[in-house]
């Protein structure tokens, strides 16, 4: 994308690591995936992760922007 001159969310050059958060992610395959995480306490904004098991995915709820083979793909 950096060489195409496509800019990132914040105009400047695109970081390895955020290009495979998105490759890798299930929302930009179009879907919503809820309860990925939880607050430890209402006081406090620290969070943690829960298991895939207890995500909610509900598949093409918007239009993808990465399609489900590539998403494969890069997963290996």
């Amino acid at each position: 994308m950096n060489s195409e001159g496509i800019k990132s969310p914040s105009k400047g050059l695109w970081n390895p690591i955020a290009v495979r958060r998105i490759l890798l992610s299930r929302v930009y395959t179009g879907d919503t995936v809820q309860g990925v995480s939880e607050k430890i306490s209402f006081k406090s904004k620290k969070t943690r992760r829960l298991p895939k098991e207890h995500w909610v995915i509900t598949e093409n709820t918007h239009e993808p922007i990465v399609s489900r083979r590539n998403m494969k793909r890069y997963r290996g």
